[in-house]
């Protein structure tokens, strides 16, 4: 059994040499945006920033020297682009004014996002998620876009200082790829929003062509102590193949509702998983390891 939705894409590119000036080009019903985000105090680039229209499925991600590029329609330039990284504020900015612009100039941020330290080290571990691994049912990414994202929401009863994130992989013939591991915070009726609970981005590469991709969160120093949910973002490597039907990842059956989100793109809007099979809907294969 397989789950998977696939969907048109649209501003599916190379990764760009650095650009210091952002160029804006028409190109009949559309225009394309490059450019780079730098450190507004260093000028140095900043990697993998999420970059995209609020709320719509048309955004991407900078590459690792901070350049991007973004196809928007004509039609789009009173929306809003918002750029957004961990670290730094948020800057948003209409799309007519980013021609404007020589470079997008993020700001450190001057508060951190809430998390808890532990003084000692917790004692027993604990693994927390769907750890089943079965190869007969999957579930992929829903574009080809940088920024897509697949997620499960992770219950805990007790503090947990995080150690590991575990994402089963199936089939990856993608090559290396480049992933983000993040965990947002939960509305108050479990659905996942856009604060994030890291206070540092944990970045991973890895050829994996089926096995379980492990990535250390222990030096982050982080305790959650309410459920959250839990993200593998693509966000480098793949580009110019059809990543929606070459990587995979493992899933399994429960009632559980809205277990598994996807998000298209950066800035997008979240998705719950909405279809059944005889009332069950698929969890997928990621869980942490951590100590309560």
């Amino acid at each position: 059994m397989k789950f998977r939705r696939t969907k048109s894409f649209v501003g599916k590119h190379p990764l760009l040499p650095v650009a210091m000036v952002l160029i804006l080009t028409l190109t009949g019903q559309a225009q394309t945006l490059t450019g780079s985000v730098v450190d507004a105090r260093t000028g140095r680039g900043i990697s993998y920033v999420n970059i995209g229209i609020a709320n719509r499925r048309l955004g991407t991600v900078s590459n690792e020297a901070g350049a991007f590029r973004l196809l928007v329609a004509n039609a789009q330039s009173q929306d809003t682009v918002r750029f957004s990284c961990v670290g730094y504020e948020p800057l948003t900015l209409l799309v007519a004014k980013l021609g404007q612009i020589i470079t997008i100039q993020l700001s450190e941020t001057t508060r951190l996002l809430q998390s808890v330290k532990v003084k000692a080290h917790p004692p027993r571990l604990r693994v927390i998620g769907n750890t089943k691994n079965d190869e007969n049912s999957n579930y992929s990414l829903t574009s080809n876009d940088l920024g897509s994202e697949i997620a499960t929401i992770v219950t805990i009863k007790k503090p947990t200082f995080l150690k590991t994130a575990n994402f089963i992989i199936t089939k990856n013939s993608c090559g290396p790829l480049v992933f983000r591991v993040n965990l947002y915070r939960l509305t108050s009726d479990g659905q996942p929003t856009n604060e994030k609970i890291l206070t540092q981005d944990v970045i991973t590469k890895t050829d994996i062509g089926k096995g379980i991709l492990t990535v250390d969160l222990s030096g982050t120093n982080t305790t959650v102590t309410e459920d959250f949910c839990l993200s593998l973002e693509w966000i480098a490597g793949g580009l110019g193949k059809d990543i929606t039907k070459q990587l995979y990842f493992s899933c399994g059956l429960g009632y559980r509702q809205n277990e598994l989100f996807t998000r298209y793109t950066s800035q997008s809007p979240w998705s719950p998983f909405n279809d059944a099979v005889l009332g069950m809907k698929p969890k997928i294969s990621f869980y942490i390891e951590g100590y309560q």
